[in-house]
């Protein structure tokens, strides 16, 4: 015999709850009037940083040495909506008297897309040439997306972007802080710049495999002296991984060896540019061209930590990198010369640490301290020049 319970139509609009035969009444639970969110309160820096040296190459009486400047810290922010996100690293930099700010990033997405406010202000001083701090901001948007590209395997990512710029020079005049240098020189750009990918790179692999392409174009709003720099990129991930990179700039006002312009900044290829190489103070290139071959030499896994430090692997790379260039009135330059062009060369080999946080050990972000020596042999071959180089870096990769 089945029981037949009969339940009130509304029951459910009344929040009764019904246990075998009999029911009783379950108060409603109370209104907690809603607010608007406000990203703010949940951001704070110190939920992740670390410390960072102020190290510099200086060339003093025909030798190459370290100074360290100064120190600083590196902070990563971002609030749990993920509308919101910042980035900075600033560094109390003791030889030019200032608090440098190396960048400072902040993006918003609340407009539909990523808004970008960058930030930087540090003194640029490049092997023989004259320091003067470089004052930039910048405003910017991007579209991306992906899709597939051409007849080429995978899918590739889009990023079109379109912003503005703001930077200003001051050379150094002899005053005891950065801060005293007098302008020498200021502007306002637009830019605009395309980055498509397919590069994939895993955490225990070195390049990852794929391709990319970045290529940036900007110019100065008084007078049309633009500038077209572009970086194109191929890894693959085997028993002996390999990287091909390449790169290229057009700068009408005229750049270093390194491709940095004091009117446009860091180029998009600075961590493939020949940086062993001097930069002699009257040396104004139109263009520059580029590009290394990297082959793994090894990638030991560690996976240790040292209190909240989580260190991840060592590797080692090999190098072989390239630039060429127009050689200028002055024929005191580096390299072989092939005509009124000269072309550097060199072998470089380069020992990375990859390390994260442990508190933050999900995050896509590690850090990597690099150290590297190259031998310069095209110096070898015309017998000029210094011989040998070394450096120190850190990168911030996801």
């Amino acid at each position: 015999m089945i029981a037949r319970i009969n339940v009130p139509s509304d029951a459910a609009a009344r929040g009764n709850v019904l246990f075998n035969d009999t029911m009783r009444q379950v108060p409603a639970p109370p209104t907690v009037p809603s607010k608007p969110y406000f990203s703010l309160p949940y951001m704070n820096p110190l939920d992740f940083w670390f410390p960072v040296p102020l190290i510099r190459l200086v060339e003093n009486n025909e030798t190459v040495k370290l100074s360290f400047d100064g120190a600083g810290v590196y902070s990563m922010m971002s609030d749990p909506a993920g509308r919101f996100s910042f980035s900075a690293l600033v560094y109390g930099d003791f030889a030019y008297r200032m608090a440098a700010v190396d960048y400072f990033k902040w993006q918003t997405t609340v407009p539909g897309f990523p808004l970008d406010v960058d930030f930087s202000d540090t003194v640029v001083s490049d092997y023989g040439d004259n320091p003067y701090r470089d004052t930039r901001a910048a405003l910017s948007g991007s579209f991306s997306r992906s899709a597939g590209f051409l007849l080429l395997p995978g899918r590739f990512n889009y990023k079109i972007s379109l912003g503005g710029v703001y930077a200003r020079i001051a050379d150094n005049d002899g005053g005891e802080s950065a801060y005293q240098w007098e302008e020498t020189g200021s502007a306002f750009g637009i830019y605009s710049g395309l980055f498509l990918s397919s590069l994939r790179r895993k955490q225990h692999e070195i390049f990852g495999t794929g391709l990319s392409l970045n290529v940036k174009g900007i110019t100065v709003l008084d007078s049309f002296k633009p500038r077209i720099e572009g970086l194109f990129r191929a890894g693959v991930e085997t028993r002996f991984p390999f990287s091909l990179s390449l790169y290229g700039a057009y700068d009408k006002n005229g750049m270093n060896m390194h491709g940095v312009s004091r009117s446009y900044g860091q180029p998009v290829f600075e961590d493939y540019a020949s940086v062993e190489y001097s930069n002699p103070y009257d040396l104004r290139l139109t263009w520059l061209f580029g590009g290394e071959i990297s082959a793994g030499l090894f990638s030991v896994e560690i996976q240790k930590n040292f209190s909240h430090a989580y260190f991840n692997r060592v590797y080692g790379l090999l190098t072989v990198r390239n630039a060429l260039y127009k050689n200028g009135v002055s024929q005191d330059r580096e390299g072989t010369a092939i005509g009124n062009l000269r072309l550097t060369q060199s072998l470089v080999l380069k020992f990375g640490l990859v390390s994260s946080f442990i508190p933050i050990k999900t995050s896509p972000f590690f850090i990597e301290p690099v150290i590297w020596g190259a031998w310069k042999f095209s110096n070898t071959i015309t017998g000029e020049g210094y011989l040998l180089n070394y450096g120190v870096g850190l990168k911030v990769n996801n």
